[in-house]
């Protein structure tokens, strides 16, 4: 009975062991190049200062919005959505040019960045640009400018992009905003 009780605690400390040595091991990996480039290649960043080449914007790819924290948004009529950061409590605030800021319900904000950072856009033709669409400023200071032409097509640095999901999104967040003038085009 007695070696059958110190099988058991030696079979329970290697199963321990065991355990520590696999979590450890995931861990390394999680923390590895290869995992960061393995994740890295299946979202484009658009926060990017310089233009990621073309072919990862396949058809059909995602494309992430958020690369970090978003600090503000502003549309071609200087409308614009930020985040103030003045006081104890940060918060969400709208301004259309003229008016005083407006305060938005910053939970919905949350709320539509953690649903929209991720879109899918398909790759089109270079097209006309005109001027900045939306100008995006992020917390670390980096920014991205998307052009837009008709409905749903744009473009950030040298990437011509459709998505109707991206301007969707886009229309909505504007809503939330509050602001009363018509969509940006």
């Amino acid at each position: 009975m007695k070696n059958f009780s110190a099988l058991k605690v030696y079979l329970r400390a290697l199963s321990l062991v065991m355990s520590l040595l696999l979590v450890l091991t995931v861990i390394g990996y999680l923390q590895s190049p290869t995992f960061h480039h393995y994740v890295d290649s299946k979202s484009q960043d658009w926060g990017l200062s310089v233009a990621p080449p073309t072919s990862s914007i396949g058809k059909g790819q995602p494309l992430r919005l958020c690369r970090t924290r978003v600090q503000s948004l502003e549309w071609s009529n200087h409308a614009h959505i930020f985040e103030d950061t003045s006081q104890a409590k940060a918060r969400w605030l709208s301004q259309v040019p003229g008016s005083a800021p407006r305060e938005l319900d910053s939970l919905e904000v949350e709320k539509w960045f953690g649903i929209n950072c991720i879109v899918k856009v398909f790759k089109i033709p270079a097209f006309d640009l005109g001027p900045d669409f939306l100008i995006v400023q992020f917390v670390d200071g980096t920014g991205a400018h998307l052009k837009k032409a008709g409905a749903s097509n744009f473009a950030i640095g040298n990437e011509y992009f459709q998505s109707p999901e991206l301007a969707s999104s886009l229309s909505e967040l504007y809503k939330l905003g509050g602001i009363d003038l018509a969509e940006p085009q």
